[in-house]
Parts: structure tokens; C-alpha cells; sequence
């Protein structure tokens, strides 16, 4: 062999034979033709396997490092305190981190510009509650959440029309979005349609009412409007709007 590898050989040697005062070495032998054996490696351990001695080095520039470092996630730590700080309910982060969900939670937030409260409700309670009570009929992609969320934007409905495609969507996951307006109930309204019910309800609810509560009046007459309202207006505009009829 090459001349320079002589004192590398030599102090082998000589470690090897200071071993064989111990016992025999913890190696791996070929056998030879003749019937001996020489060492091939070590066996597996702390030297043979950080780093695997038959495998050569990788060399792993710097900005290698820190490209892989930039595209980890954030540490969970720094995930809370934006939970905490968007004063997302408490009670939904467990879900929200098992479910990997945060992610989503945030485009919610930073790009539907959703209110955070809501968002965070909507997965760790809403979806929550679908996924522990209804089997869907197909595999449920949470992307499919975001296609919801563009679709409402499109259309331009009020985001109230939001839970109730949920439970329809959660359920059948491969439902087009148009077949899924037409199962929860939707009919496209404007709001002066609406509002312009309210006076009509308040004096049929005189008529046949078993209660003297304005609260009653208004509870009957938004449970009259609920459903033509989703998606068309505010609820809580139109309990305002019912409350100033009922009181006027």
C-alpha cells in the first residue's frame, strides 16, 4: 500500500493487539479461501453507526443548513401566542394542534381575513362536533374548508351560510358546492325582502301569541326569518332591526 499509510497501519496494529489482552474484539471478520479471517468492520454501535463508517461523508454547506432550517414550521410555543393573541378560545387549541389545523386557521385569518374568534370556533368547535358525531361518505380533505371559504367570498353571501354547508359538507365531501346550497335550504334574497317581513311577523305574533315577553315576539320572529336569512344578511343586524319593531 501507499507509504504514508504505514503509521496509520502500524498504530491499528498496535491497538489491536493491546484488545486482544482484553478478549476478542467486537467485530465483524471475513472468512479467506485458506480458512482465516480478517477484520471487515466493526460491529454496530456509537462508532460504526453516527456516522455509518461504510457509507462516505456528505459535506452540507451552511446555506444548505439554513435553507432547511427556514422552511421548518414555527415552534408550537410561538403558535400558542398567536392564539393567544388573536383570543381564539382556549378550549379549541388541543383539536386545532392534533388535527394540524393551524395552518388553515391562519390563512383564514391573513388571507379570507376572517375574524380570528370565528375562525378558530368554527374549526375547534364546529368541526369538532362533525367529526365526533357524523361518518362522512368519503374521506374529508380540511382543504376542502378553504374551497368553501373562496366559495362563499365568490358568491358573495353572508359567512352565517357557512355552518350549515359545513355539516352538509363534512358529510358528503365529494357534494359540489351548488348541490350543497340547494340541500341546506339557501334562497338568494334581498334584504329589504326580509326586513320588510318583519312587521308583518310582529302583528301576526299579536294575534296568536301565548305571551306577553317582547322577548318571545322577537325569539318567534327570528325563528320565522332564520333560514331565508342565512347567507343574505347579519343576524344580529336583523335582531336589532326585529327588537326595534317589537318595541317601537
Amino acid at each position: 500500500g501507499p507509504k504514508e499509510d504505514i503509521p496509520t497501519a502500524m498504530e491499528t496494529i498496535q491497538e489491536r493487539c493491546q484488545l486482544a489482552f482484553e478478549g476478542v474484539p467486537d467485530e465483524t471478520r471475513k472468512a479467506m479461501p485458506d480458512g482465516t479471517t480478517i477484520f471487515e468492520r466493526v460491529l454496530p454501535g456509537p462508532n460504526r453507526m453516527y456516522p455509518d463508517t461504510d457509507s462516505a461523508p456528505i459535506a452540507v454547506s451552511d446555506s444548505e443548513i439554513d435553507m432547511l432550517r427556514s422552511s421548518l414550521p414555527e415552534d408550537v410555543s410561538v403558535r400558542v401566542q398567536k392564539l393567544d393573541g388573536w383570543h381564539v378560545p382556549q378550549d379549541t387549541y388541543g383539536y386545532i394542534f392534533r388535527r394540524n389545523l393551524f395552518p388553515l386557521l391562519e390563512t383564514l385569518v391573513e388571507k379570507f381575513h376572517v375574524d380570528p374568534v370565528l375562525a378558530g370556533v368554527f374549526l375547534g368547535h364546529r368541526l369538532k362536533y362533525l367529526e365526533g358525531h357524523f361518518t362522512p361518505s368519503a374521506p374529508f380533505h380540511h382543504e376542502r374548508i378553504l374551497d368553501l371559504f373562496q366559495y362563499v367570498k365568490d358568491k358573495g353571501m353572508n359567512a352565517n351560510i357557512l355552518p350549515p354547508m359545513l355539516r352538509e359538507l363534512y358529510q358528503h365531501p365529494n357534494m359540489d358546492f351548488d348541490s350543497i346550497l340547494s340541500a341546506v335550504g339557501y334562497q338568494k334574497t334581498k334584504p329589504e325582502n326580509i326586513y320588510s317581513q318583519i312587521p308583518i311577523l310582529v302583528k301576526k305574533f299579536q294575534e296568536i301569541r301565548v305571551s306577553d315577553q317582547p322577548a318571545a315576539c322577537i325569539a318567534w320572529v327570528m325563528g320565522q326569518l332564520h333560514q331565508l336569512s342565512l347567507g343574505n344578511i347579519d343576524l344580529a343586524d336583523l335582531r336589532h332591526r326585529v327588537s326595534e319593531a317589537v318595541y317601537a
